[in-house]
């Protein structure tokens, strides 16, 4: 299924019968797990590797930058101390 399909499904404005609930179970796959990477994401100002500048250490991963802001998906979140990571949190 392709994103914007499963984007079309999920809109609760859209309305269509299926002749299967598989599509919509697919659908809600894809959903779930865009959430649990966004889950996972991490803002570069709070990522231990962060440098200043919206730029990550070489050792983080690529950063992207949405609405304004850098994110690193594979970064890890500094603690409030600034020294001991919070993954997950």
């Amino acid at each position: 299924m392709t994103i914007d399909r499963a984007i079309e499904i999920l809109d609760p404005e859209h309305r269509e019968h299926y002749e299967s609930i598989e599509p919509v179970n697919k659908a809600c796959r894809m959903g779930m797990e865009a959430l649990l990477f966004y889950k996972r994401v991490v803002h570069c100002r709070d990522c231990k590797f962060y440098r200043g500048q919206g730029l990550c250490a070489e050792d983080c991963g690529p950063a992207f930058y949405i609405d304004d802001d850098w994110f690193c998906a594979s970064g890890e979140r500094r603690s409030e101390d600034g020294n001991e990571t919070d993954v997950g949190k």
